[in-house]
């Protein structure tokens, strides 16, 4: 990850002891190798501060100086219980505050504003009989943001435990402030692909040849599922869903929740799906 100014690459190592690699952009330097024991990965917020994940459940806040050494360190207490009910790693950002989901869909908030880290009370993305029925979140890109409205998407299916990397079939929305859902979308096939070049079925076919075609290319796409989604931060936002093996990726009005096409990138698959932050439609 970068630090906000842009001024600092930070990077997690496993070897296996754990710690941060610190990259002086500017003077293309190695700045620090600053060790961090039982936590993982990085997570930037403001003031060159770089959090991480701890396997007791706890969160590991470190600040860089001007040089990229470590000028401070907080560890916090433990904020979700991860024999019980872990979170995924997979957080979405609002300015200072993180976003994780546990496998039993509560949502766990980390309030990063301050110096030492808060952590308000989790909420259910679910509803007891949402939940009853098997309704967990799915996916390896599960969470994203749209930062001006405050609309959170989560990535849904239906699967027993530990099926939580499942492609979904669904994704929700919240309204951050209320903590309440207010919309659900019906996920759209992202298209299939061979060696990268879409499947589809040309416009000049006879129909219902094109038609049939078009079915049994969006049924194969629907039973792979969707496993990645992202929006764009612009006033008019995306939300743009990817499966992990196809090479397309579908595109939907984050606002409505309308379908508007497919588009594919000629990649064998779909590792991640990225939306900068800043970037606009188009980027």
């Amino acid at each position: 990850a970068l630090t906000d100014d842009e001024r600092f690459a930070v990077v997690f190592n496993l070897t296996p002891a754990t710690s941060i690699s610190v990259v002086d952009l500017e003077e293309r330097r190695l700045a620090a190798e600053i060790p961090t024991p039982g936590c993982s990965l990085v997570y930037p917020v403001s003031g060159r501060r770089i959090a991480a994940l701890c396997m007791d459940g706890a969160l590991l806040l470190i600040g860089l100086d001007d040089r990229g050494a470590e000028a401070s360190r907080v560890r916090s207490e433990r904020f979700f219980d991860p024999e019980s009910d872990p979170i995924t790693e997979k957080g979405a950002r609002v300015g200072d505050r993180w976003l994780y989901a546990s496998f039993d869909g509560f949502l766990h908030e980390v309030n990063l504003a301050g110096r030492n880290p808060i952590f308000p009370e989790p909420w259910s993305l679910l509803s007891d009989a949402e939940r009853a029925d098997d309704w967990r979140i799915g996916g390896t890109q599960h969470l994203a943001v749209h930062r001006a409205s405050g609309r959170l998407f989560s990535l849904m299916h239906q699967g027993g435990a530990d099926t939580h990397k499942d492609a979904g079939s669904e994704i929700w929305v919240y309204d951050l402030a209320s903590q309440q859902r207010v919309q659900r979308i019906q996920v759209e096939s992202p298209g299939v692909t061979i060696m990268g070049f879409p499947l589809e079925a040309p416009q000049d076919w006879v129909w219902p040849l094109g038609a049939i075609v078009d079915a049994l290319i969006d049924g194969v796409g629907a039973a792979i599922g969707v496993n990645a989604i992202r929006v764009t931060q612009d006033a008019e936002p995306l939300l743009v869903t990817a499966s992990s093996f196809t090479g397309g990726m579908a595109i939907y009005n984050a606002l409505t929740g309308d379908f508007v096409r497919r588009i594919y990138s000629g990649n064998l698959i779909n590792m991640a799906v990225s939306a900068p932050f800043g970037a606009g439609r188009g980027e």
